[in-house]
């Protein structure tokens, strides 16, 4: 049984760990693994700044274009197909 969670499940959960929805167990173990690997780290910085850089790219506070009315009668007639 592996405790502390490798890189891959780092990443795996990355958006979970950030959001706070882990468990405060799983947590720990992130925040330990964090602790002990540069590389996750690295990452989790970069992640931030990324997420960062996106939300300033779009102002909360502009207008949104609006969307064409052919699109989504098309969309919505898609949909009538599928169940």
């Amino acid at each position: 049984m592996q405790l502390m969670p490798s890189c891959q499940e780092m990443d795996a959960f990355l958006v979970d760990y950030l959001e706070g929805y882990l468990s405060i167990y799983r947590r720990l173990l992130f925040s330990l693994h964090l602790g002990l690997c540069p590389k996750c780290r690295d990452y989790l910085r970069a992640y931030r700044k990324m997420i960062a850089l996106s939300k300033g790219a779009y102002p909360q506070d502009a207008e949104r274009p609006e969307m064409p009315k052919e699109l989504v009668d098309a969309i919505l007639a898609s949909r009538k197909d599928k169940p």
